[in-house]
C-alpha cells in the first residue's frame, strides 16, 4: 500500500539535465524578463542553474535584511524556490578582480549552456569575462550561448565584440 509517509521516505531517482550558467551585467535591470526567460527555458525538474552570486547592487529591504538586486541572484532565488535541483553557486572569496575572474571561469566551466543578459553596447563587464571563458571551452558550440539585450532581443552577431565574432568565424 502506498502511503504519504512511504512516498516521502522513498528515494526518488533524479535525472540531471542541462546546467545553465545564468549571468548578467550589474546594469541589467529587467528582473521580470530574466524570470520569464528562466521559466520558458529551464526544466524545473531536471536542469541546474550555475551562478557567480554577484555582490553588485547591494540593497536592504524594509526590515534591514541585505539582498542583491542583479541577474545572478534573481536566478539563484528562482532556482531555490522552483527547481528540484539547487543551484551551483560559485562565490568570490574576496572582492578583487582576480577573484572575480576565477569565479567567472568556474561558472563557464560548470555550464553546458550560458544565458547572459547585457545591455547593448556595453562591452566591458564581468559577464563578458565569463562569456570569454565559455567560448574558449574545448566543446564550445555557438548554439549553447544566448545573450539578451535590454530590449529583450538576442544580440545580433554584428553587435558582438570582435573577439567573439572571430571565435564564431573560426569554428566553421
Amino acid at each position: 500500500m502506498i502511503t504519504l509517509e512511504n512516498l516521502i521516505n522513498s528515494k526518488v531517482e533524479k535525472t540531471i539535465g542541462i546546467k545553465y550558467g545564468v549571468v548578467g551585467s550589474g546594469k541589467y535591470k529587467d528582473k521580470k524578463f530574466v524570470i520569464e526567460i528562466l521559466e520558458n527555458t529551464i526544466s524545473k525538474e531536471h536542469d541546474i542553474i550555475v551562478s557567480g552570486h554577484s555582490p553588485r547592487n547591494e540593497k536592504y529591504d524594509d526590515y534591514g535584511k541585505k539582498y542583491y538586486n542583479n541577474v545572478d541572484n534573481w536566478a539563484e532565488d528562482w532556482a531555490n524556490e522552483f527547481c528540484w535541483n539547487k543551484p551551483i553557486i560559485h562565490h568570490a572569496i574576496e572582492f578583487t578582480d582576480t577573484e572575480f575572474f576565477r569565479r567567472n571561469k568556474k561558472v563557464a566551466r560548470d555550464s553546458n549552456k550560458l544565458i547572459a543578459f547585457i545591455n547593448r553596447y556595453q562591452y566591458i563587464s564581468g559577464t563578458w569575462n565569463t562569456i570569454k571563458y565559455f567560448i574558449n571551452k574545448l566543446n564550445f558550440n555557438y548554439s549553447n550561448l544566448i545573450i539578451y539585450n535590454e530590449y529583450h532581443f538576442i544580440w545580433n552577431r554584428l553587435e558582438l565584440p570582435q573577439w567573439v565574432r572571430n571565435k564564431i568565424k573560426n569554428m566553421r
